[in-house]
């Protein structure tokens, strides 16, 4: 159990902390009482280190059994300010007493964000690998979530678009469905809390963070532009418009699920695919409705009939991939096709394969 930190008693019942814990069981999959390693991803701004502070606290209490480690991936963009960064997160987990691992990246040439985030998705992969984490924590907020969409929306997209950010899923970049050996879980419990609300907090426990400069620059970043100039505009029209924009995306991605299966499932064979097949590891983090829209949407995109794919059936299949059993369990459906799970994997096939 952690030593109390800095602030934990103020911390101790506060909103935030109830939201975070809410949204990683019933939002993010996590089940009371499981074991879990966790890389959090804290690059030293407020978001972060109030997601460090937070996933610290939760790690003492009883039932949540979390081996807590911190990420920090250094980008040489900045000079000395990213290095200075780099120092603090690094002073600050000696003071909470988390493990710290840093990553030093070169961005390639060309677009210099999606650049970095290509490399920083990857450095975290890596860095959970080396402290054993299954997990890689982010702390997309509310904010980020109502900012994505509107972006989105304004260059023009469709329901998937609309479906925002997920609050959990496979890394960027990596294949998942190919079972990796040891494959890494995106997770994100802080998309029903505002940026407002975590520097709230922050300042009430007495803890400081960093500030980017890059991140203001409106000139120059579309993003900076919209937190600046037409946020504020919306916010002081309607007050409550960050939380529908969050509950507009929990409904689409609940009709659709299309990050879900175009994350998870995989085509096993070249030409037209005989099964498609998804890491279990991955899946079984997953909360038992999204698993299973994620498989029913799967079986209806390669074709199967779907009278006999009913929500008692998809149930049961999440149950089987979410209760740690080895062994191989098939699912007969219609025609012939049938759904499997086996100790790495969950795999959808044709009949007459």
């Amino acid at each position: 159990m952690a030593d109390a930190g800095p602030g934990d008693a103020r911390l101790a019942y506060h909103p935030v902390v109830r939201e975070v814990a809410t949204a990683l069981r019933r939002r993010c999959g996590w089940r009371k009482g499981e074991r879990r390693g966790v890389l959090i991803a804290v690059s030293g701004g407020a978001d972060s280190v109030a997601l460090l502070r937070v996933m610290r606290l939760l790690s003492g209490r009883r039932g949540w059994p979390i081996e807590l480690a911190v990420g920090h991936v250094q980008h040489h963009l900045r000079g000395e300010a990213a290095e200075a960064d780099a120092r603090w997160v690094e002073a600050l987990c000696g003071e909470l007493g988390v493990r710290f691992e840093r990553a030093d990246v070169d961005v390639a040439p060309g677009n210099v964000e999606a650049e970095a985030r290509r490399a920083r998705y990857a450095a975290l992969s890596a860095m959970a690998g080396r402290v054993g984490a299954g997990e890689v924590v982010t702390a997309h907020t509310a904010t980020d979530q109502w900012e994505t969409m509107l972006m989105r929306m304004s260059r023009g997209t469709g329901l998937a678009g609309l479906a925002g950010i997920a609050a959990t899923g496979p890394m960027p970049f990596e294949r998942p469905g190919r079972r990796p050996a040891n494959p890494v879980v995106l997770t994100r419990p802080m998309l029903t809390v505002g940026q407002e609300a975590v520097r709230e907090m922050l300042r009430e426990i007495g803890q400081g963070w960093r500030e980017d400069a890059t991140n203001a620059d409106a000139e120059h970043r579309a993003r900076a532009r919209l937190r600046r100039d037409v946020l504020p505009v919306l916010k002081a029209m309607y007050p409550a418009a960050e939380r529908a924009a969050g509950r507009l995306a929990e409904a689409v991605r609940s009709r659709t699920q299309d990050e879900a299966v175009g994350g998870f499932f995989e085509p096993e064979s070249g030409g037209p695919a005989a099964s498609w097949s998804a890491s279990r590891a991955v899946l079984s983090v997953l909360s038992p409705a999204t698993l299973g829209a994620a498989v029913r949407v799967s079986l209806e995109s390669l074709g199967a009939p779907m009278g006999g794919v009913n929500a008692a059936t998809t149930e049961a299949i999440a149950r089987a991939v979410r209760d740690g059993r080895g062994g191989r369990r098939v699912f007969q459906l219609a025609e012939g096709w049938r759904v499997e799970v086996t100790r790495e994997a969950v795999v959808i096939t044709r009949p007459g394969v």
